[in-house]
């Protein structure tokens, strides 16, 4: 069996990602931890609300939309990054064997490359988390249809308006 080069730098993005999520998320908990202790030290007044406080001092973001944007954009570029090792990988195959690959080949042409060689490259698992992408990106994970929420949601009825994206799904 062959390795290409691209699978050895896909390995490491993915690496560099997790690191990304685990940092970032590691940095933000303690700072919101903080910041809600201070919120509740400075509401001695009936009319000051600690979430209030809290919200203001978060720079008016709360700390779940954040993780939200932080685990959605690793999602998106864990998905890049895998077409890109795809199409990498295609690309040195296609020296290696002389078989035809256009520049910028779309992901249906990538399909076809690797089905020539009998590796099918979208499984259902991968058609559904390249939808997921689509989804994040596009529409900001708003799952619009009610199978979509099923498919992509949180299992609570308010929450699954969104879709559900968690440290273990960017993985």
């Amino acid at each position: 069996m062959h390795v290409t080069v691209s699978f050895d730098e896909w390995k490491l993005t993915e690496r560099d990602i997790r690191s990304y999520v685990s940092s970032v998320l590691g940095a933000l908990r303690p700072h919101w931890e903080r910041l809600w202790q201070e919120a509740g030290e400075s509401t001695s007044h009936p009319d000051v609300d600690q979430v209030d406080v809290f919200y203001d001092r978060a720079g008016g973001i709360m700390p779940n939309d954040t993780e939200w944007m932080v685990l959605t954009g690793a999602f998106k570029d864990a998905v890049t990054a895998f077409e890109v090792y795809l199409e990498k990988a295609a690309r040195e195959v296609s020296r290696r064997t002389g078989l035809p690959l256009k520049d910028r080949p779309a992901w249906k042409e990538l399909k076809a490359f690797y089905m020539s060689f009998g590796h099918d490259i979208e499984p259902s698992t991968v058609a559904d988390i390249r939808e997921l992408r689509h989804i994040l990106t596009h529409q900001r994970g708003e799952l619009r249809t009610k199978d979509l929420r099923a498919k992509f949601g949180a299992g609570q009825t308010f929450l699954d308006r969104i879709a559900d994206v968690d440290e273990q799904r960017t993985r």
